[in-house]
């Protein structure tokens, strides 16, 4: 099941979404697509005008010129006929020139732009207007008049009737778009940097550490998640620091009067011994739930991290408990040093060896291995196991299994003060079948470890 949820896991990492997840993305993309509708519809707004009311202007203008030079040829004598041709050459750059034999075959326009201009002179001129242009790049567009029976092709520039791509205009649109997206980005990055900050604030709390306190700057609505943050950060460091208090308190209260009945019972002569050995096991049943309390409440997380051999650490351990008399080997493989600490790590591995050998009759193994950039640190057993089902649940603190691994004398904090441990290290606990029967009770760092 693990297997599948890793897999699952990574599929989802590595899926192309089409829309994008972060709230930088998702603001750019939203803004990026607004900028370019806009300028499309721009664009297009301006496309119509240049074929729409703009070209009507300019066609009309180039008729009322037209009808000017073919009244001024009509009432001008020759001689300032030809004066008159000569200054519109200089000033307007039209040519005129008369049609002697037809030297100028004449033709349809193929630019879409011509044809227009072509049909809106002749609605204006008549429809005997006819026209010339080079289709070779040509960049006059030529008009033949009839002026007293005479016949003139008068020019005119192809660059007062076709528009050539608004460059400057498309320039300016696309200028205007990339400082709109660059400015999205800088405002959304200036929201997203506390963001960031409260993620990870909130992941080091999850993992029982104290985080700094945020920064409350930033827009309005950032500044009160910020703050309502850092309160709420406060409140559960003071409601830790209260129950641990209030837990140790207690258990160093308690072990005064059980110190008491122990002599007493020491200094009894007329008990029965039976009696003695019951009371005798009831009061280290309960100084052992006393000394949990203890551990449970004890602030690891005050222990700082240190730089530290965890094979050498494990393998003297082993060798503590087998001097004691259990029944454990190790399996240690060579591992760089890791950022821990030391004391938490010790109270971690001493929790698992008791609970495997309390309820494992066989040799109990502790196995280091190294892979992948992790190091697994795994405590095995013969004993009856734990469901699947009931893995999570025995984490949390005060969970008892009411099976065979269950047993009187324990507040069902051992392997909650083992899951603290390995989260504040930032690794996983883990409680897995062992191949062959019996518990894998694993523990597994990565390689780059928190502070």
């Amino acid at each position: 099941m693990n297997n599948n949820q890793d897999r699952h896991t990574e599929s989802t990492r590595f899926k192309i979404h089409p829309y994008p997840h972060t709230l930088l993305g998702r603001t750019v993309f939203v803004i990026a697509a607004v900028v370019i509708i806009t300028q499309l519809f721009a664009i297009s707004l301006f496309r119509a005008y240049n074929r729409g009311p703009l070209f009507e202007e300019i066609a009309a203008l180039v008729t009322s010129q037209l009808r000017v030079i073919g009244a001024a040829l009509e009432v001008l004598p020759p001689q300032e006929r030809v004066d008159f041709l000569d200054i519109l050459e200089e000033t307007q750059g039209i040519h005129i020139v008369p049609d002697t034999a037809g030297q100028l075959p004449s033709n349809e326009p193929h630019s879409p732009q011509l044809q227009d201009f072509a049909d809106y002179l002749r609605g204006e001129l008549g429809d005997g207007t006819e026209f010339f242009v080079h289709h070779s790049g040509g960049k006059t567009l030529w008009v033949r008049l009839t002026i007293n029976n005479e016949k003139y092709w008068i020019s005119i520039p192809r660059k007062q009737i076709e528009r050539g791509p608004p460059w400057l205009w498309l320039g300016w649109l696309s200028f205007s778009a990339i400082l709109v997206l660059v400015g999205a980005y800088l405002l959304v990055r200036r929201v997203n940097r506390p963001l960031r900050e409260l993620t990870h604030a909130a992941l080091q709390l999850g993992a029982g550490k104290s985080p700094s306190p945020l920064a409350e700057s930033g827009p309005a609505e950032v500044q009160d998640v910020s703050r309502a943050f850092n309160q709420m950060a406060t409140d559960i460091r003071n409601h830790d620091s209260e129950r641990a208090l209030l837990l140790a308190g207690i258990s160093h209260d308690l072990r005064t009067p059980l110190s008491r009945l122990r002599v007493g019972l020491d200094i009894a002569s007329d008990i029965d011994e039976s009696l003695y050995n019951g009371m005798v096991q009831d009061i280290e049943e309960i100084d052992a739930i006393i000394q949990q309390f203890l551990e449970f409440a004890r602030a690891a997380n005050e222990e700082p991290p240190t730089l530290i051999h965890l094979d050498a650490l494990i393998e003297a351990t082993v060798k503590r408990h087998q001097q004691l008399g259990a029944k454990i080997t190790a399996d240690i493989a060579a591992v760089p040093p890791m950022s821990l600490r030391p004391l938490a790590i010790q109270r971690l591995l001493d929790n698992l060896i008791s609970n495997a050998l309390k309820y494992a009759d066989g040799e109990i193994l502790v196995r280091i291995t190294a892979q992948a950039g992790q190091v697994a640190l795994s405590v095995l057993d013969r004993g009856p196991g734990i469901p699947s089902d009931q893995t999570e649940r025995l984490k949390r603190p005060f969970t008892r299994l009411e099976t065979a691994r269950s047993n009187a004398g324990h507040a069902g904090l051992g392997l909650a003060i083992v899951d603290r441990i390995a989260t504040l290290h930032g690794a996983r606990f883990e409680l897995l079948a062992r191949d062959g029967g019996g518990l894998d009770a694993r523990i597994t760092f990565t390689e780059k470890l928190p502070d």
